[in-house]
């Protein structure tokens, strides 16, 4: 026997279609919550890590989910920056694995959206 679904979940569905994207939990893989850990562990004293109330203890720290939405984000670039941290930002032991679940959790803070084409 076949079910309709009820409105309120078609209307959902609609809506996060319209809307550009799924909901953040949507997101959620076990990467990205490692890379969250990892944010909270080594970054979360100096940078916003997520779209939440925290205030950065640094203002010239750029928020996660602002690095996030910069036009030009990109994953790969973001790893070889935290391979070669800037002398501001201290040096953590952490390796490749850490740094794909850190730059994957830090990208999945962006839009969903797709940007326009020029």
């Amino acid at each position: 026997m076949r079910q309709a679904l009820p409105t309120t979940a078609i209307a959902t569905i609609l809506l996060f279609s319209l809307a550009g994207g799924l909901p953040a939990d949507a997101a959620d893989t076990p990467l990205i919550r490692q890379g969250r850990q990892l944010a909270e562990t080594f970054c979360a004293s100096c940078h916003v890590i997520s779209a939440s109330d925290q205030v950065s203890a640094l203002s010239d720290a750029l928020p996660f989910p602002t690095l996030a939405e910069r036009p030009d984000f990109d994953e790969g670039d973001l790893a070889v920056a935290l391979y070669r941290p800037h002398p501001a930002m201290p040096t953590f032991d952490i390796g490749r694995e850490d740094i794909r679940a850190l730059t994957a959790y830090i990208g999945s803070l962006g839009s969903t959206e797709t940007p326009p084409t020029k």
